[in-house]
């Protein structure tokens, strides 16, 4: 059920939640990318999440008034995961629902842990990639959940 107004017009709505303008909130994503800690950035990678070439505010209007939305789900999780950075109140439920307007599927339990910061356990997590993925891929998954079980346990 994609619909590309739809998806466009609830990006621009929690967009402007969060008090931004296109700019500010491009910059904004693009800060949080070159501030990544390396086993963020090796878990955006593994998940198609981590795309250099940035969002640049004319990007983002014709997402907004959708003229053009992305086909890769690393942008649309990339999109998801800079607005709850920038303290956008949202759901994974409102998620799932704007990621079905872009003709996306739901969230797995592991990009929810990552994009929102629940507290899923790290053990529960299912190892199902979004996309065919190769055995190297899988075993560095799961070598960076197992990681951060072991941060979070060293926490406690």
């Amino acid at each position: 059920m994609r619909d590309n107004k739809a998806w466009g017009e609830q990006l621009r709505v929690w967009r402007q939640s969060i008090a931004r303008s296109q700019l500010t909130f491009a910059d904004a994503l693009s800060k949080h990318i070159r501030d990544l800690s390396v086993a963020d950035e090796q878990r955006l990678q593994v998940m198609g999440m981590l795309e250099r070439d940035g969002l640049t505010p004319g990007m983002l209007a014709k997402y907004e008034v959708g003229q053009r939305v992305p086909e890769s789900r690393g942008r649309h999780l990339l999109l998801l995961w800079g607005l709850t950075r920038a303290r956008c109140q949202l759901s994974p439920t409102e998620a799932n629902v704007w990621l079905i307007l872009g003709g996306q599927g739901l969230l797995a339990a592991h990009e929810i842990e990552l994009i929102f910061d629940e507290g899923v356990p790290l053990y529960a997590l299912p190892i199902t990639p979004t996309r065919e993925a190769t055995l190297d891929e899988l075993l560095h998954q799961l070598l960076l959940l197992l990681r951060n079980l072991n941060e979070r346990r060293e926490r406690v």
